[in-house]
């Protein structure tokens, strides 16, 4: 025995099926975003713990650049487009100088634009690929070599009135 449907009960499910649908599959994706990203990087080129804007609300400039092998290029790229404007409760760049180990961690990060200058494709030379971020974080740690002159740890909090640096020697 076969049911028949008719047009209405057809575009009702229709209509159904297009507000539920979306909504459970977009929850259990949301579910799925990591609540840690780590981000293995050649080097750490600059890094402002304050995220500048235009007095028309753009961002200003990119607070955050560091440089990847190219062939970590498009990995990094996908996980940054992963946690693109959404909190993030730990956000670690990782990379080594010499036979240190260097860190930077960020604590309740939102990435909110990110670009990348795919440097090592233009026949200049540079075996690195550059990225630049917009990166808002309340608080973090930056872990710099024991031989520069401000070593151990330099963690930082990002109040109202600016930026409160501690550091400590690790």
């Amino acid at each position: 025995m076969s049911k028949v449907i008719s047009r209405r009960q057809a575009l009702v499910g229709l209509v159904a099926g297009l507000v539920v649908v979306p909504s459970v599959s977009f929850a259990a994706r949301r579910q799925d975003n990591p609540t840690a990203a780590r981000i293995e990087v050649s080097d750490l080129v600059a890094f402002d713990p304050v995220v500048r804007r235009n007095p028309d609300g753009a961002f200003a400039r990119f607070n955050l650049a560091f440089r990847t092998e190219p062939r970590h290029t498009g990995r990094v790229f996908e996980l940054l487009d992963e946690i693109t404007a959404q909190s993030v409760a730990e956000l670690d760049l990782i990379w080594t100088r010499g036979v240190e180990g260097l860190s930077l961690t960020m604590f309740n990060a939102t990435v909110h634009l990110h670009e990348c200058a795919r440097l090592s494709q233009q026949a200049r030379g540079q075996e690195y690929d550059e990225f630049g971020i917009v990166v808002e974080s309340t608080h973090g740690s930056l872990r710099r070599p024991a031989v520069s002159a401000a070593n151990g740890i330099s963690d930082y909090r990002v109040t109202p009135t600016g930026v409160q640096w501690e550091r400590r020697i690790a």
